[in-house]
């Protein structure tokens, strides 16, 4: 394992160029999205007062001094428009920035799984004969994807933590009262939830393990058929393969149920929660109907993200 790892921080050290391109394209997607809602309030606020706000805010000020910079009218179909193309040129970044991940996931999947065949292929024999066939071959498949999935999980993790960066500094301008509430309540609610996803991962952990002996079981059986029926011992193989594979599902089916769970917990919270910022908000911080919309969007488009990220 040791000598595993000291391969995966070889490739990570000769990727460092693409983990740099990742790392550019996750921020411009961030910047990109949350300018596509910034551009969404004054919009609403237009549709609401066609006049503009009473008291601008300092999102209707920045973009005002942009526009003003372009010699641009800051218009209702300028606003939306301006809101579509950061939409769109936000998933465009995102595309491209999943895209090198995605490729760079495979690179160490393939370099994983070289190194590891070539160790076991230069080993002793007195090695490959006290090891079990099923055994090495998953060394080659399953601990070199389980390896890889880290550095994928860890780029996840790097690009959603930028995205709700951003997203909370968009809320902080929209309203500071009312998202420094918000955000508390977000991250009770992603408390909660982490708690629960730390019991599921052990579970992870024994669905992978039940995986890998019923491959080791399964192969080395098929290797033995002349023995196996010689020995008249297909029935009791079939059995054990069996009690194997229930084993796997019922982990699975409690995996599952845990997801269950953490949904059932979240999803209700969530509810109650928006209810009530909406309720502060517009009662006593005097938010207009156009700054909680964009507020409960931001919201919305958060709730996913933080998911995602105590997930990884």
């Amino acid at each position: 394992m040791r000598d595993l790892l000291r391969c995966f921080l070889r490739l990570v050290s000769s990727a460092r160029p693409r983990l740099a391109l990742v790392m550019v394209l996750s921020v411009a997607a961030a910047v990109s999205q949350s300018a596509g809602i910034g551009l969404l309030l004054p919009a609403l606020q237009l549709i609401e007062r066609p006049g503009g706000p009473e008291q601008p805010g300092m999102i209707w000020k920045a973009l005002s001094a942009v526009f003003a910079l372009g010699h641009v009218p800051m218009t209702l179909p300028a606003l939306l428009l301006g809101v579509l193309v950061m939409i769109v040129l936000g998933q465009a970044l995102l595309y491209s920035q999943q895209s090198v991940t995605a490729g760079l996931t495979r690179d160490f999947v393939v370099g994983l799984r070289g190194h590891v065949f070539r160790a076991l292929l230069r080993a002793d024999m007195p090695f490959h004969h006290a090891a079990r066939t099923g055994a090495l071959v998953g060394n080659i498949t399953t601990d070199a994807a389980r390896t890889s999935a880290v550095f994928e999980s860890l780029m996840q993790l790097t690009g959603r933590a930028i995205l709700l960066t951003f997203y909370s500094g968009m809320l902080l301008l929209v309203s500071w009262q009312t998202s420094l509430g918000a955000l508390a309540l977000l991250a009770a609610t992603t408390g909660l939830v982490a708690y629960r996803t730390r019991r599921s991962r052990g579970l992870g952990r024994a669905i992978v393990d039940a995986g890998n002996q019923l491959h080791s079981l399964v192969f080395e059986r098929l290797g033995a058929v002349r023995v196996i029926k010689l020995r008249n011992a297909v029935e009791p193989d079939v059995e054990r393969m069996m009690a194997v594979s229930r084993e796997a599902a019922s982990l699975r089916c409690r995996l599952d149920r845990e997801g269950a769970t953490i949904r059932l917990m979240m999803e209700p919270a969530l509810a109650a929660g928006g209810i009530l910022v909406t309720y502060v908000g517009f009662t006593y911080l005097g938010l207009s109907l156009s700054e909680l919309a964009v507020f409960m969007y931001l919201l919305i488009r958060m709730v996913p993200e933080a998911y995602t990220l105590i997930r990884l």
